[in-house]
């Protein structure tokens, strides 16, 4: 056995206030440093940590990438450093004062490196065991099981918060490949990201763990946990031989790890179906008594241990696939967020919205369609219910300061998700999302990025989808007149009049779906998508049955976005009285419209009040089957109307309301 001592260097350290400018680095908002981080050599003892102490090293390899936007390297940590070493010489470290984004990075100058000098900083600390406090979240978390630390914070300004435990530059857009050997008591199992095998104790009987990655992370999904955790790996003989299965938890939860997991290798191969070969060494799951929720860290994504609990109370593959969906969800972000990484917290939509939307892809999958679409509902009543409708996915930030990880990002993000699926069709859309995963892989990237991406793959602008959907806040506002038109045979014509309603901040949606179910007179259901791009819309129905009710976005064939405001006029459609019959004519409130059934090159038409005088006449060139006309300029009442066309002629008795 192999014997390391850990040397902790307790020396005073100088830390001056900077002023002025110079480029620090924010959260939310993507900036080019002089620098990039290549490499995290660390050592963290854990020995301490249930009695509330973490100290350790951080050695951190860079290269310089551009000395014109200014020579500082920036990182963070929680506590103030024992000391800071550049290339082996020790050096002061400097805070700026105020801080611009309340999230706090110190640094050095690296005095007159050239661009593409290699450099490494080693970062001496000790710090408490912390969390971000409530919500509760982020930070290093301490119970009497388990000691473990979760990468993001839902109030935390810096959002990481690997920093709570590992001195690093902790910004998504800086991904690095690690190192880090861990020192832990003799009894105790290490839950980390990459390849983990213990490689020696201490002079005291403690042991040294080394977890190694080829594959570059950003720092806010790196993750520990240490405890007397037991590992299972259920049906590990069924994933591919280049993929460790670990899987942490207690002595008491082991029963439930197993029938957990017991179906993971079908989700998956299911995903690698979905997105393409997944990208990494190993699948990891530490299980933890941890209520807030679960975190997708590279590789060992943490659960918390009430959920995985529930599985016993599982009767049926419906609960069992319902529960199982937490899991799915962590797992999708190792495509959507680890592998392919956004450059800011910005585009946290793109990770939570599209793992969301695995989910729904997860349960029609294993459970059928009607699962998928019901997921969806559930997203959507969740977000009409909220209070975050009116805020963007992108950048909400700048709107809604209460939280880093807004329930909108999910509900919304899913169905926005599922809306470009709709709209490209099922292979269009898996082809794009396998493909970019595929050319982004192990890098980061800006929503712009990918709106580009999907704009070349395709051959085609959507740009208006990301306009409307992710940039714009809130959703569209629908004013839906419904016309019947009643035939023989139990059958009537509708002419649909849709508008638009303005909001001060949103513009006209294009290519919104919007689902029409007609609930006939035996209870079924006549279920339509009809597609809206304009401010005003007219369509016309033809033949359908005879209808009870209608409902609007019932979500059976799609689950659309819009607040809507249905009027069924059921006496409004007008009557034709004497000659050819070329046209079905309509009048909704002030406008008169025509459907032409055959084609007309030039309508002539002449309106006559009931005691026969001409009131209004006009001459409208036909090149569409559909005619509208503004006859506001006349009082409400009945009116006659001559419509010529070629060599006929067609006679209505019109009422305008």
């Amino acid at each position: 056995m192999k014997h390391i001592n850990l040397l902790i260097f307790s020396l005073f350290i100088f830390i001056s206030n900077l002023l002025g400018q110079y480029n620090y680095p924010d959260p939310h908002q993507f900036k080019q440093m002089g620098f990039d981080v290549i490499h995290y050599d660390a050592t963290i003892d854990l020995t301490k940590a249930f009695s509330d102490s973490i100290s350790g090293v951080s050695n951190i390899t860079i290269v310089v990438t551009d000395t014109t936007i200014d020579k500082y390297f920036y990182f963070n940590i929680k506590v103030p450093p024992d000391s800071v070493l550049f290339d082996g010489i020790r050096v002061p470290v400097s805070i700026v004062d105020p801080i611009p984004n309340d999230c706090r990075y110190f640094l050095i100058d690296l005095g007159d490196s050239r661009v593409g000098d290699t450099h490494t900083i080693s970062i001496y600390f000790r710090t408490k065991v912390k969390n971000e406090g409530y919500p509760y979240f982020g930070g290093v978390h301490r119970t009497s099981a388990a000691v473990f630390s979760v990468g993001v914070g839902m109030k935390e300004p810096c959002v990481a918060t690997t920093h709570y435990w590992l001195p690093c530059f902790d910004h998504p857009s800086d991904k690095a490949t690690f190192s880090i050997k861990f020192i832990t008591l003799p009894n105790h199992l290490l839950a980390t990201n990459g390849r983990v095998r213990k490689i020696g104790q201490t002079q005291d009987g403690n042991s040294i763990w080394e977890a190694i990655s080829n594959h570059p992370i950003a720092t806010y999904l790196l993750t520990f946990a240490v405890g007397e955790f037991e590992i299972v790996r259920p049906n590990y003989e069924l994933l591919p031989e280049s993929v460790d299965l670990e899987i942490y938890c207690s002595k008491q939860d082991k029963v439930s790890c197993e029938k957990y997991f017991e179906n993971f290798y079908k989700v998956f191969y299911y995903f690698q179906q979905l997105f393409g070969a997944y990208p990494f060494e190993k699948v990891g799951f530490v299980v933890v008594p941890f209520n807030a929720g679960a975190m997708e860290h590279q590789t060992m994504i943490t659960m918390p241990s009430s959920y995985v609990q529930r599985i016993n109370q599982a009767k049926d593959s419906i609960q069992y696939y319902t529960l199982v969906n937490l899991a799915a969800h962590e797992f999708s972000h190792q495509w959507f967020g680890n592998s392919v990484t956004p450059k800011d917290f910005r585009d946290v939509w793109f990770n939570e919205g599209f793992a969301s939307f695995s989910e729904a892809l997860f349960l029609g999958n294993f459970l059928g369609n009607d699962f998928y679409l019901s997921h969806l509902r559930e997203f959507r009543k969740s977000f009409y219910s909220g209070n975050e409708t009116n805020y963007p996915l992108y950048n909400f930030q700048q709107y809604y300061k209460q939280s880093n990880y807004p329930l909108l990002i999910y509900t919304k993000g899913a169905i926005v998700a599922g809306l470009l699926r709709f709209y490209l069709g099922e292979e269009r859309y898996s082809n794009l999302i396998r493909e970019f995963l595929s050319t982004r892989r192990y890098g980061s990237f800006e929503i712009h990025d990918f709106i580009s991406f999907c704009n070349n793959y395709l051959d085609e602008d959507i740009s208006w989808f990301f306009e409307q959907w992710v940039f714009g806040r809130g959703y569209p506002t629908l004013a839906i007149d419904v016309n019947l038109f009643e035939k023989e045979g139990n059958l009537c014509d509708v002419l649909l009049n849709i508008k638009q309603i303005p909001i001060d901040f949103q513009n006209t949606y294009l290519n919104l779906p919007i689902e029409f179910s007609f609930k006939t007179k035996d209870g079924k259901y006549l279920d339509t998508v009809l597609s809206i791009s304009n401010e005003d819309t007219i369509i016309i129905l033809q033949s359908l049955p005879t209808f009870d009710s209608l409902i609007v976005n019932r979500g059976v064939k799609v689950v659309s976005l819009a607040k809507t405001f249905l009027n069924l006029k059921a006496e409004t459609s007008s009557r034709n009285v004497s000659g050819n019959i070329f046209a079905q004519i309509f009048s909704t409130d002030s406008n008169v419209i025509l459907n032409l059934i055959e084609e007309c090159d030039k309508l002539e038409l002449i309106f006559f009040d009931i005691l026969g005088r001409k009131v209004f006449e006009t001459c409208v060139e036909s090149n569409t089957k559909v005619v509208s006309l503004d006859l506001g300029f006349l009082s409400k009442g009945i009116y006659f109307a001559k419509i010529s066309c070629n060599r006929g002629f067609q006679n209505a008795m019109i009422n305008l309301h």
